[in-house]
This record gives structure tokens, C-alpha cells and sequence, in this order.
């Protein structure tokens, strides 16, 4: 069923509010946080941040390829560093949307909007099993265990034609969304290549996050930073959940403060919602990159396609 355009709108700004309400009620904190950020690993954070976004546009590139048969690495990457700024749109529907224009002739519609469906969901699978690996940071082996289980499962998830899965668990969803190629076979992936991506997009995730702390300058015990972490990353899965709010916006924070008051009730929740908004704002400037670097490539695209 078709949502008013009105209904994101409100979201987006409901959103917005929650948003300015943490901050306003984490000020102190916030500012404290925001004055003790070392530049130097913010910046390494930051391009972490643009690394992951590169990884994961690798991974788009694979799904497409799955799909189609076709790889068109460097344009698929750019297009899709390049409609990062369409998850602010309410709907989450824009992204996909940018990057069928960019792509137009090349990848078909559907093809695009489920890859990106694919992608959310590894995501949230990655977001998910880093928080729980970063829960059990006392037993590491446990630890190691649910990272491992992260990897496994979204690498399965990227291999295996999971679209079509998820419309024959889901089938209501087949009333306005196709499986590419509903009308042809999937074409398989290097796995070797695809387990490479999967593990270069936990691994990257997992550096970026911690560079971001490291920049903050907290003077938590180990234990606390790892159930901070795990906050955060908890958040975010529940953030990318949350389809019809633009980039979960105030979902993610007001989730992190959950998470955090159940996960490390010793560590200040004003400090907990100062981290999550320092992640936003890393978040926007990662985007920001990301789109300067999509467009170096697909420049870069372009000019090598006219040779």
C-alpha cells in the first residue's frame, strides 16, 4: 500500500525532534565529548568510514552481478557512494532510485532495489553480530564465535539467491516487488571473493567505530567501551530497520540510549547519547566523502568506457 508522502515527512521530522531533544538534554556532555575529539582519529574514523562505504558498494556491485550476470564494478561502486545522500529522503526508496538513474540501460529497477534490500539486510546482520560479539567481550570465545556467525551468515546471505527466499517466506511482498530475473536463473559469485568482501566489511565496520571512540577521548574501562560499542552497533541494526524514517534518524540515537541503560548501566547515559550523536555527525561527513569519491570514479568510469 502506497504511504502519503506526508506520513515520511512527518517521520522525518518527528525524528528531527527526538533528535534535538537528546542533544539538547546530553548538552553538557556533548560539548565536553565535542571539545576532547582528537582530529587526527576522527579524520581516520572518517576515512574508515568512506572505506566501508567502498566495501559495500563492492558488495552491491556482487548482488547486482548475481542477479544480471553483468559486472560493471567501477560504475555499480560509483553509483552507489554517489546515492548516499538519498537515504535522507523520506521513504528509503530514493537511494535505489538514484542509482537506477545512474545506472539506467545497464541494471534494471527491480535488480537495483533488491540489491539494495540485500545489502540492508547484511548490514543489520554484520551491526548485529558485532554488538554481540562486543556484549561477550568477558568470554572471548563466545565473542569470536558470534562474529564469526555474522560473517558466515551474511556471506550465505550475498551468495544464495535470497531475494527469492525472503518472497517465498514473505509473500505479500511479491505484490509490489519482483525477484530480479523472476524470468532467468541467478548467476553464482566467487565465493572466495565474496567471503573477502563480507570479512573486509566486518573487519572495516568494526575499525571505524573504534577509531571513533578512540577520538572521543572516554576514560571508560575496557569491559565499558566494548558494551558502548555494542550499544552503538545494536542501535544502528535497529536503525536500519527502521524503514520509513530517513536514515533512522533519532531512532538510532534514542535506540543507543536503550540499548546502553540495559546493556552498560554504568556508563552515564548523557555520555551514551553524546556518542551516538558524535556517530551521526561522522555519519553525515562519511556520506559527504563518499559522494566526492563516487564521483571521482564515475568520472573515472566514463572517460576509461570512451577510450
Amino acid at each position: 500500500m502506497k504511504q502519503p508522502a506526508w506520513r515520511f515527512a512527518a517521520l522525518a521530522l518527528a525524528g528531527g525532534v527526538v533528535l534535538a531533544l537528546l542533544a539538547w538534554h546530553s548538552r553538557t556532555e556533548l560539548l565536553r565529548v565535542l571539545r576532547a575529539v582528537s582530529p587526527y582519529w576522527f579524520a581516520a574514523s572518517v576515512v574508515a568510514g568512506v572505506c566501508l562505504n567502498v566495501v559495500y558498494g563492492l558488495l552491491f556491485d556482487a548482488i547486482l552481478c548475481k542477479y544480471t550476470g553483468h559486472s560493471h564494478r567501477r560504475r555499480h561502486v560509483a553509483a552507489f557512494m554517489m546515492s548516499q545522500p538519498g537515504k535522507y529522503l523520506p521513504g528509503k526508496l530514493w537511494q535505489a532510485a538514484m542509482q537506477s538513474i545512474a545506472l539506467a540501460g545497464q541494471s534494471s529497477v527491480t535488480s537495483v532495489g533488491v540489491a539494495n534490500i540485500e545489502l540492508s539486510l547484511v548490514a543489520v546482520l554484520h551491526a548485529t553480530g558485532l554488538g554481540v560479539a562486543c556484549l561477550l567481550a568477558s568470554r572471548p570465545p563466545l565473542a569470536l564465535l558470534a562474529a564469526v556467525a555474522a560473517l558466515a551468515i551474511g556471506w550465505a546471505f550475498v551468495r544464495l539467491p535470497s531475494a527469492k527466499l525472503l518472497l517465498r517466506i514473505l509473500p505479500r511482498l511479491r505484490k509490489w516487488l519482483r525477484t530480479p530475473h523472476d524470468e532467468a536463473t541467478s548467476v553464482p559469485v566467487r565465493s572466495l571473493w565474496l567471503f573477502g568482501l563480507t570479512a573486509a566489511s566486518l573487519a572495516v565496520n568494526f575499525a571505524a567505530s573504534w577509531f571513533l571512540l578512540i577520538a572521543a577521548h572516554t576514560t571508560l574501562s575496557p569491559l565499558q567501551l566494548a558494551h558502548l560499542l555494542a550499544s552503538l552497533w545494536l542501535g544502528i541494526a535497529a536503525s536500519l530497520l527502521a524503514l520509513p524514517v530517513p536514515a533512522g534518524l533519532g531512532i538510532r540515537e534514542a535506540a543507543v540510549a536503550g540499548f546502553g541503560a540495559l546493556l552498560a548501566p554504568d556508563v552515564p547515559a548523557a555520555l551514551l547519547i553524546s556518542i551516538a550523536l558524535l556517530a551521526r555527525c561522522w555519519q553525515l561527513l562519511v556520506d559527504v566523502a563518499s559522494v566526492l569519491v563516487g564521483s571521482m570514479l564515475w568520472r573515472g568510469a566514463r572517460l576509461q568506457r570512451g577510450k
